[in-house]
């Protein structure tokens, strides 16, 4: 796993993890990915609290149920990326319409953060503008 916390421009491509492929085809990951990428990822079920305690990468990578997660693809793997401030109340949902429902405005608003640059912050990159706005605020240590 790649140790460079240089800041990601995103491409403005963004795609479902393998879990949602089969309900948003269109979403789907290609075979070759590129540096800034998005890949968005949820759980809703009981086990979606179990995630954040889990053992394992992918467990914890997908975070709790009811929320859209964001993974930012750094050229050699996925990294934590903070997507509650770019898609709104669009990030959560309460059941699997309401999911349906949301994730198209998730796709469409991460797109359009497409030329933005993606800093490294505490646990998660961040959108540069979102990363000054936490700094500010002392959410971040220096």
């Amino acid at each position: 796993m790649s140790k460079n916390r240089d800041p990601i421009v995103l491409t403005g491509k963004v795609y479902v993890a393998s879990y949602l492929a089969a309900y948003y085809p269109g979403y789907k990951l290609p075979a070759e990915l590129l540096r800034g990428d998005i890949k968005i990822d949820c759980h809703l079920d009981e086990n979606g609290r179990a995630n954040r305690a889990s053992n394992t990468k992918k467990g914890r990578l997908r975070g709790y149920s009811g929320y859209f997660t964001g993974l930012l693809f750094d050229g050699e793997s996925w990294r934590k990326f903070s997507i509650a401030a770019i898609a709104g109340n669009s990030a959560k949902y309460c059941n699997q319409a309401s999911k349906a429902d949301k994730i198209h405005s998730v796709v469409s608003r991460l797109r359009a953060k497409a030329g933005r640059m993606a800093i490294c912050g505490e646990g998660s990159y961040l959108l540069l503008s979102e990363f000054e706005s936490a700094a500010n605020n002392g959410e971040l240590a220096t």
